[in-house]
């Protein structure tokens, strides 16, 4: 059952436990901290539409029921629409671009390849969302690269390690005001 007084429940835009194409993938003891259409951009820079569920467990990312990529994917394999599930213990990183034209984030996962993203006016929910799940895995620290240029998320990064106790801090607020030199 969701928790209707939590700070994240505003931000399941999807209603994913009402929709047929994702309420299968959720566990009863998952609460919903995000949901939301974003795009995803592969190793080709090619954006792909994609449902990103934020729990407290995991991170899904999922193909809308309605592409042409899930309507394949079905004929193949009923289950195949969700792409991956990621323990949220395992998200320790994130790379975000703070170029004031830019949406993107990369998600880096421990052992594992990573995601980028462009969240479409949703980035700082989905940052926000993962990194309360994080803490609420039992992990301590979390390491944001804060990154001024658009396209070249790896370069020029500041890393800003943040703990369990900043949580209560305005997270927009905290790294559109960072200053780099």
């Amino acid at each position: 059952m969701e928790d209707q007084n939590s700070p994240f429940y505003k931000y399941d835009e999807l209603d994913v436990r009402g929709r047929a194409d994702t309420k299968s993938f959720l566990q009863e003891s998952e609460q919903v901290l995000f949901s939301g259409l974003v795009q995803k951009i592969n190793k080709y820079k090619v954006s792909q539409e994609r449902i990103l569920v934020v729990t407290n467990k995991y991170l899904y990312n999922i193909v809308p029921k309605d592409t042409m990529v899930s309507s394949i994917a079905q004929f193949f394999s009923p289950n195949s629409a969700l792409r991956r599930k990621i323990s949220t213990g395992k998200i320790s990183e994130i790379t975000v671009s703070i170029h004031p034209l830019s949406e993107q984030f990369i998600v880096h996962v421990e052992g594992e390849y990573d995601y980028r993203y462009s969240g479409a006016g949703k980035r700082d929910k989905i940052i926000e969302a993962i990194i309360h799940a994080h803490f609420e895995s039992g992990k301590n620290i979390f390491s944001l690269y804060l990154n001024p240029l658009m396209g070249e998320m790896g370069k020029n990064s500041k890393k800003c390690s943040l703990q369990s106790s900043d949580l209560k801090l305005s997270f927009s607020c905290f790294f559109h005001h960072t200053e780099f030199e």
